[in-house]
């Protein structure tokens, strides 16, 4: 498996911990199925990747400032740092290279409307925005102009307003949802 995406699966396991602190070894494969003398039952996070791969991994991440080292009643844990969210946020959109900007649509379509607001939804989800609200809804991509194209189609533009943003309070819920429709 290529250094990159372990790298990729290394950084995502700490981007999923509760506290963002993890114990990297109990990720990964235990070729014989036991863990300090336990029994562990169920698939491991990456049952592909061998210990030494993913100590590799950790140790270019920390030189990179990707992780960081904690040490916690006696062990060693990593936590992701803001280099490394970011480098998933680049990573996990598509791979393309994110502008760091938000692109967020709202509207207010009458009932007597419901099939326009019904294709609109639709189209929101195919050009791979989330829904934060029942009429709001925000994309990391650059595909603002296929909403401008449906309101000027549809003559909904008093209804329909979109806005690109570079900062978005507690984003990183937000980046969550795209992270985690890409596993």
């Amino acid at each position: 498996m290529a250094r990159e995406k372990v790298n990729d699966i290394v950084l995502m396991a700490a981007a999923k911990a509760a506290d963002r602190c993890i114990d990297l070894s109990l990720c990964f494969l235990d070729p014989y199925g036991v863990r300090n003398g336990k029994y562990r039952e169920g698939p491991s996070l990456v049952d592909n990747i061998s210990r030494r791969a993913a100590q590799n991994a950790i140790q270019r991440l920390k030189k990179n400032g990707c992780l960081e080292k904690i040490e916690s009643s006696g062990k060693t844990l990593y936590r992701i740092t803001e280099a490394g969210r970011s480098k998933l946020e680049k990573t996990f959109f598509d791979r393309e290279i994110w502008d760091g900007k938000w692109r967020i649509v709202t509207y207010d379509i009458p009932e007597e409307n419901k099939k326009t607001r019904d294709r609109l939804r639709t189209l929101l989800g195919r050009c791979r925005f989330k829904q934060l609200q029942k009429s709001v809804w925000i994309s990391p991509f650059d595909v603002l102009g296929e909403i401008e194209e449906f309101a000027t189609d549809n003559d909904i533009h008093q209804n329909i307003w979109y806005f690109k943003s570079d900062s978005l309070k507690n984003d990183e819920n937000i980046i969550e949802m795209f992270i985690n429709k890409e596993e």
